[in-house]
């Protein structure tokens, strides 16, 4: 598997199971930073998670402007809508429908199976590359090496090291458009990993994702989206809860 640049640090029998496991051939990571290739002694496997991904059922104009109509009505009645508000919207959208022609409503109720399918794809997806995760995670316990995601793709990488923060390292994450460089990232991350504990799941050049350990609510969640923000302008807005304990930061 070397190719001339590429550093050993991985055993061959390591590699050989996540092959197994994977059904995919691991090959060297290696990546581009400042226009040049950079060869790391990582592991990456290229999945894919959506094989069986289901087409988008024809829907008649007449519909769609219907749906659009309903959509915008309950979104603007909605604006502020939170978490807990999620049953009510859709209650909402349901009595809206029930307004439209019989036509119109027979017309979704045919396609209602085919458009939950659609809906609940992407569910599905998540919960494959999460198995797939932890699978691959629970093979390397008690040995040296990390797995990460390469963010918004389906790249999974092992880097030989038990140091989460090395993984961004790797990948030169940085937001140098905001001022901030590698060691930057890091050294923010670790004031929250000390405070909530952290998990490091996804890395690439301009984004991490992560996992908190502890979830906070409250006061303490909206403390910690306003500190988010400030780090992470490209959130927009500050994030007020963490249902999942989710977090992703991006630099553009």
């Amino acid at each position: 598997m070397n190719d001339g640049y590429f550093l050993m640090s991985i055993s061959e029998s390591v590699i050989q199971q996540i092959n197994d496991l994977l059904g995919v051939r691991g090959q060297p990571h290696v990546l581009l930073n400042d226009g040049q290739l950079v060869h790391t002694d990582c592991i990456e496997w290229k999945l894919s998670f959506t094989d069986d991904q289901p087409q988008e059922p024809e829907i008649s104009l007449e519909l769609t402007s219907v749906l659009n109509k309903i959509q915008q009505q309950v979104h603007g009645e909605f604006s502020d809508m939170s978490f807990k508000d999620l049953e009510l919207y859709s209650k909402r959208i349901q009595e809206l429908f029930k307004l439209e022609s019989q036509r119109v409503q027979d017309e979704l109720k045919s396609l209602t199976p085919a458009l939950t399918e659609l809906a609940n794809y992407p569910t599905k997806v998540h919960q494959r590359r999460t198995r797939v995760f932890r699978k691959v995670r629970k093979l390397l316990l008690g040995q040296p090496f990390y797995a990460f995601w390469i963010r918004d793709t389906d790249i999974l990488v092992v880097a030989p090291t038990l140091d989460q923060y090395e993984v961004l390292r790797y990948e030169y994450t940085n937001g140098s458009n905001y001022g901030f460089d590698t060691e930057d990232v890091i050294n923010k991350l670790k004031s929250i990993d000390e405070e909530f504990g952290i998990d490091i799941i996804g890395a690439a050049f301009d984004g991490v994702d992560f996992i908190l350990k502890r979830i906070p609510k409250g006061k303490e969640a909206k403390k910690l989206g306003e500190w988010l923000l400030e780090f992470c302008p490209e959130l927009y807005e500050a994030p007020k809860s963490f249902p999942k304990g989710d977090v992703s930061l991006w630099w553009d």
